[in-house]
C-alpha cells in the first residue's frame, strides 16, 4: 500500500471534518492521526454528526490490554484492505506507545570492546537477518575476523 502523508498545519482544528470530508471526496483512504484521544473522539463525532458513518471508524486506547490491542491492529489491517474509501480516526499514542516499550538500543562506545557475537545477539533479538551481503533493511553482515 502506498501512502500519502499531509501535515495539517494552520488548518483551524474545527474545520478539519469539513476538510477530512473534502479529501474523501477524491476517493481517498484516509487514517487520520490525532494527538491526544480526546482529540481524536472529537473529530470523530464531529464527522458523524455532518456526514453519517460509512466507513467510519475509530480506534483509541480503551485499556492496555494486549488481546485487545493485537485486534485494534488486526482491525486496522482488515479495514484498510478493503477495496473502498474509509477514514480511520487513530490516536498517535496507540501507535507509538509499542513502539517505545520494545524500544532497544545498543550504544558503541570507542573505549570499550565488544565481542562479536554480544553484537549479532542483539541484531538477531531486533528481528534483523544475517546476510553474506546486505541489499535491504533488516539485515546485517559479518566481514572479515
Amino acid at each position: 500500500m502506498d501512502f500519502e502523508v499531509e501535515a495539517l498545519n494552520g488548518v483551524y482544528r474545527g474545520s478539519i471534518p469539513f476538510y477530512l470530508k473534502r479529501k474523501r471526496e477524491e476517493n481517498k483512504k484516509i487514517i487520520y492521526l490525532t494527538s491526544s484521544e480526546k482529540n481524536m473522539e472529537d473529530y470523530y463525532y464531529s464527522y458523524l454528526m455532518f456526514y453519517g458513518n460509512k466507513n467510519v471508524y475509530k480506534i483509541g486506547i480503551d485499556s492496555f490490554d494486549e488481546r485487545e490491542k493485537k485486534w485494534k491492529n488486526s482491525h486496522i489491517y482488515e479495514i484498510m484492505e478493503k477495496n473502498e474509501d474509509y477514514i480511520i480516526f487513530l490516536n498517535i499514542e496507540l501507535v507509538i506507545e509499542g513502539f517505545y516499550k520494545n524500544f532497544q538500543h545498543f550504544q558503541i562506545k570507542k573505549e570499550n570492546i565488544y565481542s562479536f557475537s554480544e553484537i549479532e545477539i542483539f541484531l538477531e533479538s531486533g528481528g534483523y537477518i544475517k546476510e553474506y551481503m546486505i541489499s535491504k533493511k533488516g539485515e546485517y553482515s559479518r566481514r572479515g575476523d
